[in-house]
């Protein structure tokens, strides 16, 4: 008996046509899209042609059909999210946006974003005076929050003219920097709002390996992204299908925080995500811990925890299908109850994701129950792996990005080996040894399959994972979960009440989290190995796929052969001869990583982001994570403005370096922070292999200068090697590039990379300066639209004019430079290698 290609190849097809889309730098064509539609349905007539004739042929020709279909239905619907983007011409231009509120509001320091759905826009040719706005106390009764509201002028008033329309925005509404005091109005979802905003295309920064913002932005139909400049409510509450979703989240998430008390706001984040899915509430530094452990994929909301609530569902309408009065009713007549507990199981999974947020865990838990209960339904039980992949197929069809996502290949991954370890395997009821040893062999597969794809999405592999989850798992979704579930639903009608529920599942929480803690201090719990290639990858998922086999398999212990490409794949540190300069993208600051051969040196550390998020820990640390690097040999922050040091603390608790070097003061923290710290002072140098490093700047004691204090004693860097000369500047200005003119003329200031100074603001850059340097490559850092306009026009012109090549951050992404020795050099721009169709292209 056949197979039919239905039921092996239509979810590789599927998946792969989809991704050979999403590789491309520019979609195709509406022709070539129409072509394919067509293409699709007449092999679609073809396959009902062929019918029983050929049933092979048939298959094979459906699988191609669909395949080619969702191949351009995904490249129409791309092509939609481009056309939905605001135009270039309407960045920072003050509109009037009316919408509604459509998402729950991620919770900041100083306010709240949220994901507004734009009705109508209307282009405001002058700004015209602050007016009050009625109905703003309506949002939130509170006097601070009314006054800021009433910032805003109301829409219709004075000039305007119609703006392109926009389907969605991302939007941040944030108290005024001069009155931290007076606190935006209380957004809601389900509101609707007339909002005064500033808006920018969605540009996000880009570094290899790194979570793509812009991507996600695309994905959720984010046309625009910006800040809130004022609003007035224009309706509390909008009864729509969907948003009473989104209120509910809202409800729980206050009434989960409420319940708890306080003290226990960092357990109530990890509780609120466990209930609703919002992982934002979680705190960052809580997320080091989970991901050194090995155990993130709990701290939401999992495909094992809405097995679980469905499965509660099922019996509890099983349990109501086998009472008296449900047979007097005469329930069983019209739906048995084997029918009844699956739709049940089924219809909580699906309204328990939704209430979650829809994310791909639960997308495809959902599809595969589903799946696998019309399977139930039809008597073809034993065909979990065709579950598997209708709902891949299924994710795919409804989110044709979501295969680029790091989650989706982690939850089939791990699903397919669960299923793969477990097959043949009969567990008696009742017997809590076959149980234990289901969960033992559910765990070692689960751990074992992640292996390969942890180190190609994350370069690192938890070693205490296992440990951890082998207590964190029964206990999250065996107790805490539950009672988070039933203390969310309780607390919607009374906090009080709910706290019976809500404050011992924050105790249990605390104990697992000091427990975490204590296992990711331990020496090696997690590994950062290098990112396997492709062929590696393909080798060690193999390897495991041998060592899950059933019993009986011969040579399953092969397998562990298969995985040496993990721990012998080399480390991506430069080869001997080659002198390497990676310049990441960071926003507005400066983060540089200079490495020869396995010497690693940070420059820098880039900008702060609020006391909650810094460049050190959402950039510097995964991305040397990503190359193998376990910790730098050392680290320079070359002043003490923010956009250098803001992420120096973190860099240096999660990767302690040999020694830092800065021009801060001794007892700053930073400084304190450190292992070995000294002062950057002129003439000292250090060598590392063929390279040499020397300060240039600053002089010890500083020089007297004007200007900004912290600018001018920036410490300045130059590397020497046979390969090239790089030059690293801080935020100097015009005194302090005369001064090194002087002292050092063009035969030592000469180099083939410069970092240019101050991100290329109009008091650096000097013509004498640039004249003695003559760098091949110049490379600014620089945020999108920075607000310090950098760099500045005339900056850029400087260099342009001596044929310079001007590389920036905020148009390039992350650069990073390869000078070896007898070959030419190669530079990598992240935004452009490779290139995808949803970058935002910055003008020259």
């Amino acid at each position: 008996m056949f197979r039919s290609p239905l039921s092996w190849a239509l979810a590789p097809a599927v998946v792969g046509a989809v991704l050979l889309l999403q590789t491309r730098a520019v979609l195709p064509a509406p022709a070539w899209r129409a072509f394919a539609a067509a293409l699709a349905v007449g092999l679609l007539m073809a396959a009902r042609g062929a019918g029983w004739r050929a049933p092979r042929l048939a298959g094979a020709l459906v699988v191609a059909a669909v395949a080619i279909g969702a191949w351009a239905l995904s490249a129409e619907r791309a092509a939609q999210r481009l056309e939905q983007r605001l135009p270039a011409d309407l960045e920072g231009v003050t509109l009037t946006l009316r919408g509604v509120v459509d998402e729950l509001p991620v919770l900041l320091e100083r306010g709240r974003r949220f994901g507004f759905r734009v009705d109508g826009c209307e282009r405001r040719s002058s700004i015209g005076s602050d007016a009050g706005s009625p109905g703003v106390a309506d949002a939130d009764p509170s006097p601070s929050a009314g006054a800021e509201a009433r910032r805003a002028p109301p829409a219709g008033d004075g000039p305007d003219t119609r703006c392109p329309f926009l389907s969605r925005a991302s939007l941040t509404w944030q108290s005024d920097l001069r009155r931290l005091d007076v606190l935006p109005p209380r957004i809601r979802p389900g509101q609707r709002w007339s909002l005064s905003v500033r808006l920018r295309r969605p540009h996000a920064t880009v570094n290899p390996g790194a979570f793509d913002r812009e991507l996600r932005w695309l994905e959720e139909g984010i046309g625009a992204v910006g800040t809130v400049r004022g609003g007035r409510l224009l309706d509390a509450r909008v009864d729509e299908p969907g948003l009473w979703r989104e209120r509910v989240r809202d409800r729980v998430r206050e009434a989960l925080f409420e319940a708890a008390g306080p003290g226990r706001e960092r357990e109530a984040g990890v509780l609120v995500a466990l209930a609703i899915g919002d992982q934002a509430s979680i705190d960052p530094e809580l997320w080091t811990v989970f991901n050194q452990t090995g155990v993130g994929h709990l701290m939401s909301i999992s495909g094992l925890h809405i097995t679980m609530v469905a499965g509660l569902g099922g019996a509890a309408v099983g349990w109501v299908w086998r009472r008296r009065r449900a047979a007097q009713a005469g329930l069983a007549l019209h739906v048995p109850a084997k029918g009844a507990r699956l739709l049940a199981a089924v219809g909580v999974a699906f309204a328990y994701a939704g209430l979650a947020g829809w994310g791909i865990p639960a997308q495809r838990t959902c599809f595969m129950l589903a799946a696998f209960a019309l399977l139930i339904a039809a008597g073809r039980t034993g065909s979990i792996g065709a579950a598997v992949g209708a709902a891949a197929t299924a994710i795919v069809l409804l989110d044709p990005w979501a295969p680029l996502a790091a989650g989706f290949w982690l939850s089939f991954g791990a699903v397919l080996a669960i299923v793969w370890v477990n097959a043949g395997v009969r567990l008696r009821a009742g017997r809590l040894a076959r149980a234990a040893g289901a969960a033992l062999r559910t765990q070692w597969a689960a751990s074992l399959a992640l292996l390969p794809l942890g180190a190609w999405f994350f370069a690192s592999v938890s070693l205490v994972g296992p440990l951890a989850n082998a207590v964190a798992i029964p206990l999250i979704s065996a107790v805490v979960t539950p009672l988070a579930l039933a203390g969310g639903a309780f607390a919607l009608v009374s906090p009080a009440l709910a706290a019976w529920l809500v404050v011992p599942a924050a105790s249990l929480l605390s104990a697992l989290l000091e427990a975490l803690h204590a296992l990711a201090a331990w020496p090696g719990a997690a590994v950062a190995v290098p990112r396997p290639g492709l062929a590696a990858l393909l080798v060690t998922s193999a390897g495991c796929a041998l060592l899950l086999a059933p019993a009986g398999m011969p040579r399953r212990a092969w397998g562990a052969v298969a995985l040496l490409p993990l721990v012998t794949a080399p480390l991506a540190r430069p080869p001997d001869g080659e002198l390497r300069l990676t310049a990441l993208d960071v926003g507005q600051g400066t983060a540089v990583v200079v490495q020869v051969g396995a010497r690693t040196l940070v420059y820098d550390t880039g900008p702060t982001a609020g006391p909650r998020s810094d460049a050190g820990a959402r950039v510097i640390v995964p991305w040397l994570r990503s190359i193998g690097v376990a910790r730098p040999d050392a680290v320079v922050v070359s002043h003490l403005d923010s956009d250098h040091s803001g992420g120096a603390r973190s860099l240096l608790k999660a990767m302690p370096p040999d020694w830092l070097a800065s021009s801060l003061p001794d007892e700053h923290p930073i400084a304190r922070a450190a292992a070995r710290a000294w002062r950057c002072r002129r003439g000292e140098r250090w060598n590392w292999g063929d390279a040499e490093f020397e300060w240039l700047h600053p002089a010890d004691p500083p020089e007297v200068s004007r200007g900004s204090p912290t600018n001018a004693v920036s410490c300045v860097l130059r590397v020497r090697h046979p390969a090239g000369t790089l030059l690293l500047t801080g935020d100097i200005e015009t005194a302090q590039e005369r001064r090194l003119v002087e002292l050092y003329g063009a035969r030592g200031l000469a180099a083939d990379v410069l970092v240019v100074p101050h991100h290329g603001s109009a008091t650096s850059s000097t013509d004498g300066f640039v004249d003695a340097v003559s760098p091949r490559w110049a490379i600014v850092q620089a945020a999108y639209r920075s607000r310090f306009r950098h760099p500045h026009p005339n900056v850029v012109a400087r260099y342009e004019r001596r044929g310079i090549v001007l590389l920036r951050s905020d148009a390039d992404g992350a650069v990073q430079v390869r000078l070896r020795v007898g070959e030419p050099p190669r530079i990598v721009r992240s935004r452009h290698d490779p290139a995808r169709y949803w970058r935002v292209a910055v003008p020259p």
